[in-house]
């Protein structure tokens, strides 16, 4: 696919190819890049010829990026690369950005990259060329891509720069190779990283929008490999799962995340304490509601709160008792997550108990509970 069409117009009518090397050779550097990619729409033997001498005066900018794809589309990619590489840093990245939105509509484009690495080697990566690559999916692109995830570099930051890449230019292709990294790396933080990208390969956050395909794999690599990951990482595997709509998957894996303190009935175990404080005719009452909390794992320690006030209204007796009134709301504690033992939960009670001092109510009364269980 050529691109020329679409960024000189002049191809698609009668030209004067004379004129407009005339007019090339006396342009100044502003007007170089526009003459320059008309002569190449028109006579891409004229340009080709003129290049290096037109790329002496061309300065960086849209125009300039215009007239790179039309180097590469006339064969003349080696004068372009040159240019390129000549640039400062933040004009090379607005001239390879360019290059990658090309990418995708020009094979001429796509095959130039490829080249550009072999002829640039590790200085392809290390100036973040592949940056320019998440969209477009020609197959050299692709195997450029998942040849350097699979044959990393040591500069950390720049592999998980590719990784990145790669995610979102494969998308379902991915997902098997991000799975079989999460398990491999040893540092966390890269970890994390892959766990990322497994939204990139899905397409969140996309212009295409998620690919229906892709997340569903995604969810599924997802919770398969969950259990084998550092507990603190499904804290992040909760997240991605949940920006892939996965919410009931999500909330499973609390018993993943928690495994450790599955208790023999098979579920989690957290302490719940309830105060009510009521305003009776004698001073103020502190009544506290103690108990055990089972649930399966299916919710996480921060979404326990609305199903625990619910259960509670249900099951508990709640109300004041003569001649008192309900002073605020029900005041609900829980432990922060699930509990080791059952001295835990005690130890949990004794510390609420021990703050609610500092309050000088008048008296306090104690209401020990059975467990709740929550589905």
């Amino acid at each position: 696919m050529s691109l020329l069409l679409l960024i000189a117009p002049a191809l698609a009518q009668d030209c004067d190819a004379r004129a407009l090397e005339k007019t090339l050779k006396a342009a100044g550097p502003a007007a170089t890049a526009p003459a320059f990619t008309a002569l190449a729409a028109c006579d891409p033997v004229r340009a080709r010829k003129q290049a290096t001498a037109a790329f002496d005066r061309v300065l960086s900018g849209p125009e300039a990026n215009q007239a790179v794809i039309a180097a590469i589309e006339i064969e003349a990619g080696d004068v372009a690369r040159t240019w390129i590489g000549d640039l400062q840093s933040d004009e090379r990245s607005a001239a390879i950005a360019a290059l990658g939105k090309a990418c995708s509509q020009s094979d001429a484009v796509a095959g130039w990259l490829v080249a550009t690495q072999e002829a640039l080697g590790d200085q392809f990566w290390g100036e973040r060329w592949y940056r320019s690559l998440a969209t477009c999916r020609a197959e050299g692109i692709q195997s450029l891509l998942a040849h350097e995830v699979d044959n990393p570099s040591d500069d950390r930051s720049r592999f998980m720069g590719v990784l990145e890449v790669y995610a979102r230019n494969l998308g379902i292709a991915a997902i098997p190779r991000l799975g079989a990294l999460a398990t491999e790396l040893q540092d966390p933080q890269e970890v994390g990283l892959v766990i990322n990208a497994f939204g990139d390969a899905a397409g969140v956050g996309s212009v295409e929008g998620a690919s229906p395909e892709a997340t569903t794999l995604a969810i599924k690599t997802l919770v398969e490999i969950a259990p084998s990951l550092p507990a603190k990482i499904v804290d992040q595997v909760r997240s991605v799962l949940v920006a892939l709509g996965a919410q009931e998957a999500s909330d499973n894996l609390a018993a993943v995340r928690y495994a450790d303190r599955v208790q023999p009935d098979g579920n989690l175990h957290y302490g719940v304490v309830a105060i009510a404080t009521h305003s009776c005719k004698k001073g103020t009452v502190l009544q506290i509601h103690s108990a055990a909390l089972h649930q399966p794992g299916t919710l996480w320690p921060d979404q326990l709160a609305d199903p625990v006030r619910k259960t509670m209204g249900e099951t508990w007796d709640l109300a004041p008792g003569k001649k008192c009134t309900v002073e605020g709301e029900l005041e609900l504690f829980l432990t922060p997550s699930p509990v080791l033992d059952g001295a835990a939960v005690e130890t949990f009670l004794a510390t609420v108990v021990e703050d609610l001092g500092e309050r000088g109510a008048g008296k306090q009364v104690s209401h020990p509970h059975e467990p709740l269980t929550l589905p």
